[in-house]
């Protein structure tokens, strides 16, 4: 027997192979689909299979491949044993960069944090948000501050880098984030961001977007409205930029209260939401 059937599909069926690929088959049993032609979910892949394979349709709605290794976890949704899988699983949760002394500076020292959805070999988790806050210890708060992300993943999908302009930042206030808006393109997600030096002048804030493969359908929010734009880094902590559950950051940019002019020490973000359709 060349497969197992796992189901019908229009009055053909569902065939899992023994290669472990998924075939969907028309009334006359031709093939009219095949895994094996579409992007792997796993979290990474793998030429080397070890039949039997076993089809599961997983708690957080991944459809898997499994063969018949010895499941070791390598990602909070898939085994080492994992073979294909649609990566359709929407897992949320959130994640602090290493604790830095910024209070009193001013914005170059935003370049200590490396906001990122995905920490060391980590792939495929996107942004949801973030917020500088102070950290601390068994419920103590220290002289020290975090970036706190949310992310929502996994996913796979093209990978684009981008960066704002450079601006100097040396020295200068808050408000002068506002020269740098990061946002994804109208397919895309943001994955990471970073204030970098550049070689010329200045900074800039380099980041990475996520090419989605379902149509997104987004909506614009704003932060509150918090005065201390025009001191130092860690009046950051006023803001926070943060999607609702499962929907993705696309991008943000600090704006100043209009009445009050560029030099304002009020302040918010504004930012975008997007959710699969």
């Amino acid at each position: 027997m060349a497969g197992r059937v796992c189901g019908d599909h229009s009055g053909g069926g569902c065939r899992l192979e023994a290669d472990g690929s998924i075939s969907l088959l028309d009334t006359s049993g031709a093939i009219k689909w095949s895994s094996a032609n579409h992007p792997n979910g796993c979290y990474f892949s793998r030429t080397d299979h070890f039949p039997p394979h076993t089809l599961v349709m997983q708690d957080d709605g991944d459809l898997v491949v499994y063969d018949a290794q010895t499941p070791v976890p390598v990602s909070p949704n898939h085994s080492i044993s994992c073979v294909w899988a649609t990566g359709s699983f929407s897992s949320t949760s959130e994640i602090d960069t290493p604790p830095q002394f910024i209070s009193g500076h001013p914005l170059e020292f935003l370049d200590m944090f490396d906001i990122a959805a995905n920490r060391g070999q980590e792939q495929g988790y996107v942004m949801q948000g973030w917020q500088m806050q102070p950290d601390s210890i068994d419920g103590v708060s220290q002289p020290l501050d975090v970036m706190h992300v949310w992310r929502v993943g996994r996913f796979n999908g093209m990978i684009r880098s981008a960066a704002t302009a450079c601006n100097d930042t040396a020295g200068k206030a808050l408000c002068y984030l506002d020269r740098h808006p990061v946002f994804c393109s109208a397919s895309e997600v943001l994955i990471d961001w970073r204030m970098t030096d550049c070689k010329s002048h200045g900074s800039r804030i380099q980041y990475q977007c996520m090419e989605m493969k379902d149509p997104l359908t987004c909506t614009q929010s704003k932060t509150t409205i918090a005065t201390g734009a025009t001191g130092s880094l860690d009046n950051l902590e006023k803001y926070r930029v943060s999607c609702d559950r499962y929907e993705y950051l696309q991008g943000f940019k600090m704006h100043h209260v209009a009445e009050q002019g560029p030099q304002s020490n009020q302040a918010y973000f504004g930012y975008t939401c997007c959710k699969s359709t």
